[in-house]
């Protein structure tokens, strides 16, 4: 059953992407990559099958109000720790979200790592789940990805599919250098299961 919130962001994304996917009926499945249009806007989402991998993140519970305090000085901390374990990140930073109800959610910030890391204060290891995914590219401010969200839960449903785990976000811009933000660019990737 899905829950209902009224807020702004991720959290009412997640919880329609989630609700949408696990109601729909079981169709042929279709080309891998399908124009999806959403909110008077076309998405290209593609199909991968992805490896597990591990991580370095920092974990904490935070408000969709302070997502953006939270990510950037935790993305920065586990580049710190990396360095300091003479490792480098094998990939660009993420955010994974776990959702906790309307306006929380267990977010973990960091990097892809080339092998598990030794847990460091705020750093600990982890890992991104292998499998099938729906990722979409969005290009734009942060604030304005929940469409996007609605078309990846769209395209997994078009496919009989559901949601296999939480979503996650890598941010190929850097806010501080890139200061216009709808020169943003994100990758949404939805694991799922058909």
């Amino acid at each position: 059953m899905r829950r209902t919130c009224r807020t702004l962001g991720v959290s009412t994304a997640i919880d329609q992407l989630i609700g949408d996917a696990r109601l729909s009926p079981r169709f042929l499945r279709p080309p891998a990559t399908v124009p999806i249009l959403a909110s008077m806007t076309t998405y290209q989402i593609d199909e991968r099958v992805l490896a597990e991998s591990p991580t370095a993140v920092v974990r904490a519970t935070v408000g969709v109000a302070d997502m953006g305090a939270f990510v950037g000085p935790a993305i920065g901390a586990v580049a710190q720790a990396l360095a300091g374990q003479a490792m480098a990140p094998a990939g660009r930073p993420f955010a994974r979200f776990h959702p906790r109800g309307c306006q929380e959610f267990d977010v973990e910030a960091g990097f892809v790592t080339a092998a598990a890391i030794t847990s460091a204060g705020r750093v600990q290891a982890s890992s991104l789940p292998g499998g099938p995914a729906a990722v979409l590219t969005f290009l734009g401010p942060y604030a304005e990805m929940e469409p996007a969200y609605g078309a990846l839960a769209e395209w997994v449903a078009q496919r009989g599919g559901h949601v296999a785990g939480d979503p996650w976000e890598v941010y190929f811009s850097d806010p501080a250098q890139q200061p216009d933000p709808h020169t943003w660019r994100t990758e949404i990737v939805m694991p799922f299961d058909v």
